[in-house]
């Protein structure tokens, strides 16, 4: 007899979001908290290394050459408060790396680093979670608030 272990996975994610990312035509609603003019932004978190985190930014519109100034990011949970400052103007379709933000082959800009310290106090943390983006479209300025939420799944592994 044999003896097994388990092991967990850990997904930080915004529900608006996935779905949007699981549709196979890219619908966007003009009525959602998260579009802008006519832009709809999403969030995704993916497991860089063990316990780091990177939140991407995308941002999806059918207009070309869009503006937005990414002002900053701020991840809420508990009572602290993680500010990433950014300050960088990006246009849609077109290639943006500056010391302030790196963009992916996916078209998402990477807003924040989340160390393994803070993820552990993240994932205890039992109130609200939440990143609060800030940034400017058209000349005028607007906050994006995505509520995060984690799921844990438990897996039996088997000694081979």
């Amino acid at each position: 007899m044999t003896a097994c272990d388990s092991a967990q996975e850990i997904k930080i994610f915004h529900n608006p979001s996935e779905i949007f990312f699981s549709e196979k035509i890219k619908l966007i609603s003009t009525y959602s908290p998260h579009t802008v003019k006519d832009i709809y932004f999403t969030i995704d978190i993916k497991e860089a290394e063990f316990d780091e985190y990177y939140i991407w930014l995308g941002a999806y519109t059918s207009s070309k050459n869009r503006e937005i100034d990414i002002l900053k990011s701020s991840l809420f949970f508990g009572t602290t408060h993680i500010e990433n400052k950014i300050n960088e103007k990006i246009i849609l379709g077109t290639k943006t790396d500056t010391k302030n933000i790196y963009q992916n082959s996916m078209d998402s800009f990477r807003l924040m680093t989340i160390n393994p310290s803070t993820s552990m106090q993240f994932l205890k943390e039992k109130g609200e979670r939440k990143l609060v983006l800030s940034v400017i479209v058209d000349g005028m300025k607007f906050i994006i608030t995505f509520d995060l939420e984690i799921k844990t799944t438990t897996y039996t592994v088997f000694p081979t």
